[in-house]
């Protein structure tokens, strides 16, 4: 609605300008301008313009709906809503109208939204569910809310004071408590309880063999075994080469003697034996002891 009323304003004005060439009343003006009387027989330019659907103030190429621009030095842009006495205000929305971009997805009955790039940074409703909030760079700073079982005020910063904090019982702080400079280490304390025995962990891997030790000392003689009877072997001019103890069992003694005489005594009797070095060459006399086992 607020389009076609500046385009039937603009329609207007442009037959003026129609009747003021008509009359010699003024030589031109400047395109997309709107036109303004500066005298009630002469038209000029005004700082308003038309681009499209865009309406701007103090700027040839408004980039929105309404574009407010003044770069004089010393200027500071700002827009000023007064009514009937001194008071004014900004309405934005509707009855039940609903923000699709707004942090909590509530109803707003009126209100003002603020948008930066890609987040809210300032909400302001009078809808009691939907928290004030206040962001910089995408990131909620302040928090004003009165919902249930939320925080009234939540700070996602440092909060700074000049003159202190009042408190719920009325009483005021301006000077934090600052805690003293670390005391000494104390004592230790008593060694606890020793805790369970854990299980018994894997068998490891056998180590390398040790050096042999030292032998150690001879053992006590054993009882003596039983007796065994041994027996006398005695053999005469028996070749060199053929020399033998002749036991059939285990020898106990032996003895050989080339050329020469031997004799032997046994458990069960004595013996001996020659030898002779005759023309056929040396023989040799044997005495063995011999047991059965």
């Amino acid at each position: 609605m607020r389009i076609r009323a500046l385009k039937h304003l603009t329609s207007l004005v442009l037959l003026g300008l129609g009747v003021g060439y008509a009359h010699g009343q003024t030589t031109g003006g400047v395109p997309g301008t709107i036109p303004i009387w500066r005298s009630p027989m002469v038209l000029g330019n005004s700082s308003i313009t038309q681009s499209g659907n865009n309406v701007g103030v103090g700027t040839a190429t408004p980039q929105m709906l309404l574009h407010l621009e003044d770069l004089t030095p010393t200027a500071v842009p700002g827009v000023r809503i007064t009514g009937d006495g001194s008071e004014g205000y900004l309405f934005v929305g509707g009855s039940a109208f609903t923000r699709g971009t707004h942090p909590t997805g509530e109803s707003v009955e009126g209100g003002l939204e603020l948008i930066g790039s890609g987040n809210t940074k300032l909400v302001i409703s009078n809808n009691e569910n939907v928290p004030i909030i206040l962001g910089v760079d995408d990131t909620e700073v302040v928090r004003i809310s009165k919902i249930l079982g939320a925080s009234t005020v939540k700070v996602n910063g440092i909060v700074e004071s000049t003159n202190g904090f009042r408190f719920a019982d009325g009483s005021i702080q301006t000077t934090a408590t600052r805690g003293g400079t670390q005391g000494p280490q104390g004592p230790p304390g008593p060694m606890g309880a020793p805790g369970v025995t854990g299980q018994p962990g894997p068998q490891g891997l056998m180590g390398t063999q040790g050096p042999r030790g030292v032998a150690g000392p001879a053992g006590p003689q054993g009882l003596p075994g039983a007796p065994v009877h041994t027996s006398a072997m005695c053999m005469s001019n028996v070749l060199l080469s053929q020399v033998t103890s002749g036991c059939r069992g285990r020898t106990v003694a032996f003895n050989s003697v080339p050329g020469g005489s031997c004799n032997v005594t046994a458990d069960t009797g004595s013996c001996n034996a020659g030898g002779s070095a005759g023309p056929s060459g040396q023989t040799a006399a044997v005495c063995a002891v011999c047991s059965p086992n």
